[in-house]
């Protein structure tokens, strides 16, 4: 069941929304599995942020998205 809180957006935005979630999801699967997203060991802000980028972005080119 969707639940969405803005009841005056046309529905077909909402199900484009949704869509894009799910492939969000996948990215972010793939990019644990795949690109070691999950194997940092990096301390500071800056290089958790820009592994977890790459990682995605890597996920991103391998499924042609």
């Amino acid at each position: 069941m969707l639940a969405w809180a803005d009841t005056s957006q046309p529905a077909e935005e909402v199900a484009r929304y949704y869509r894009l979630r799910y492939q969000i999801e996948f990215v972010i699967r793939d990019a644990k599995q795949h690109t070691g997203l999950t194997h940092c060991q990096a301390r500071s802000q800056e290089k958790l942020d820009f592994h977890l980028n790459m990682s995605t972005a890597a996920a991103s080119m391998l499924r042609g998205c």
